[in-house]
């Protein structure tokens, strides 16, 4: 089960996401403590690259994809892998950082740092927002286990 943390600020989604998949692998960090190993953009937030080199430093078997399909993360899912996607979230208008719950035919299931661990959003919607907002990134995600 993945433990949920609200971001403590505007700009530490990615951080929060981490947080959340490390204390469900047992790895208890608070977002200070991982503000030592991933920076934050000159946009405030946290970049696609920096959740790659934090598994890497807690030696984490990862796999990232910037093409990814919901059929992706599904198949990451089934091998036992917590999948954060980067997003423009439409509510807020900002590039975003949630993990996917689970995927149905018509929603996106997300434990979301910031509109809650029970968020989920119309399948299409998430699709067509499925896109970094300041990378060039389109369907970034990264599975994440032991």
């Amino acid at each position: 089960m993945i433990p949920y943390f609200r971001q403590e600020t505007e700009y530490t989604c990615g951080k929060a996401c981490m947080r959340m998949v490390l204390a469900s692998l047992g790895i208890i960090k608070s977002e200070q403590e991982l503000s030592k190993f991933m920076s934050r953009t000159k946009y405030g937030g946290t970049n696609n690259g920096d959740l790659a080199r934090c598994a890497e430093l807690f030696r984490l078997s990862y796999v990232v994809s910037r093409n990814g399909k919901l059929r992706d993360v599904q198949r990451l899912q089934k091998k036992g892998y917590r999948v954060i996607v980067g997003f423009t979230d439409p509510l807020e208008k900002v590039g975003h950082f949630a993990i996917v719950r689970k995927v149905t035919e018509k929603f996106v299931y997300l434990i979301d740092p910031w509109h809650g661990p029970k968020h989920k959003m119309p399948r299409q919607l998430f699709v067509r927002n499925w896109k970094s907002m300041f990378e060039s990134d389109e369907g970034f995600l990264i599975g994440i286990k032991k």
